[in-house]
Formats: structure tokens, sequence, C-alpha cells
């Protein structure tokens, strides 16, 4: 028997039945306040869900509210009758409705970024950061509004936004008539969702946004619906 294992065996031999109890009291009691910090770590979580789920309640209500205007700047490219006298009129309720839309996008990637959003739920919210870099009045506004949130929402935006604004925004303003603007390309769309979707997987070294995508379509409903809307 080496020394050490003569060291360790003399150490068992020499403990009392009150040195046991004491560990195991204090083995206990860690344990103990382990399991409580993961309930209350999962108490927290369930909490911030639902806040974030009313919070973008209120965002949808907004828009809900406002559908006349805010339908206009959700379109991939502004509509050529959407004058630059109406956007004047309803630039104000657009603004609102992107610093709304941002301030909760701000909190999720914070908390996701700080692991206490999970994983899953911040995969869900992937497809609405998506549709908003898609729309034209989000574009026209993050050069203003960029400033008032965290690198960390800037850093999943503006790799995209000189590409877009220069292929979609400044090829339809050179236009004048919705026939020769660039229209909704689905194959364009397709092939900028996959780019989001690394982009920010990438970020987050998070392999469920990677594969969010092909896991969504896998066993998907193969039959479109005649009346399918989005």
């Amino acid at each position: 028997m080496d020394a050490l294992s003569e060291t360790f065996l003399g150490t068992l031999q020499n403990t009392s039945t009150a040195d046991w109890l004491q560990m195991a009291s204090i083995a206990t009691a860690l344990g103990v306040f382990f399991y409580q910090q993961n309930k209350s770590v999962e108490a927290q979580q369930t909490e911030i869900y639902q806040r974030l789920e009313i919070e973008s309640s209120n965002v949808f209500r907004f828009e809900a509210e406002h559908s006349v205007t805010i339908r206009f700047y959700k379109k991939q490219i502004r509509p050529t009758d959407f004058t630059a006298e109406k956007i004047d009129e309803t630039r104000h309720i657009a603004r609102k409705y992107y610093e709304t839309t941002c301030n909760m996008f701000e909190v999720a990637c914070r908390l996701r970024h700080r692991r206490i959003m999970p994983p899953e739920v911040f995969g869900s919210w992937v497809a609405w950061y998506f549709d908003t870099l898609c729309e034209w009045g989000f574009r026209a506004a993050w050069a203003d509004l960029r400033d008032n949130y965290i690198d960390e929402l800037r850093t999943i935006f503006d790799p995209f936004m000189d590409d877009l604004v220069q292929r979609w925004d400044q090829a339809a303003a050179s236009t004048l008539t919705s026939q020769n603007a660039p229209a909704d390309p689905e194959a364009d769309v397709q092939v900028l969702r996959g780019e989001f979707y690394r982009h920010l997987a990438k970020l987050y070294n998070c392999p469920l946004i990677l594969n969010w995508l092909r896991e969504c379509k896998r066993n998907a409903p193969e039959i479109v619906h005649p009346y399918a809307y989005s």
C-alpha cells in the first residue's frame, strides 16, 4: 500500500461519528440549496416567459388597433401608392410600433445572452426577428432607432441592412411603377431566411437555431390551404 492510500485510510479511521454526521449534514444542506436554486431558476424562466408573452400580445394589439397604417409598413418594399405625404401622416405611429417591437427584441436577446431565456423559447422568436427585418418600414426606421439599443440587438440586424436597403429599397425607390419594382421574390426571401438563422446560430452558439428551419420542415403538412394567409 502506498503512502497516499495509507494517509487516506488513516483519515477515515480517525473520523468520528460526529464528524461524519456533520459532513452528511453539510452535504444535505448543499443538496437542498442547489435543488432550491434550480427550482428558483425554473420559476424565474417561467415568469419571464409569461411576461414576454404578455408584452408581445400588447405589441400585437397595437398593430391590430393601427392595422390600416401598419400594414403598409410591413410590406417587403414600400407600395408605390403609399406616398411621401401618407408617410409624413403616419410615420409617428410606425415609429412607435417599431420602438415597442425593438424593446421586446432587446429584452429577449439580452436574456438569451445571459442564459436566462431558454434556447427553445428564443428560437421561436427568431422568425419574428426575421419577419421584421423583411419589412421596409423597419429598415427605414432602423438607422434612427439603432443607437437606442444594446450592441447585442444591433449585431443581429446590422449585417443585413446595407445589402437589403440597396437591393430592395433603393431599387424600388428608383422605379416609377410597382410593376418595375422588385416583387416579393419568395426564393430570395428563403435564401435570406437561411442566412439569418445561421447568423443568429453563430451569435449564440446555438445548434437549435441552426437546425430550426429543417426541424420545422420535417413532417410539415404538404397540402397548402386554398385560403392560407400570412
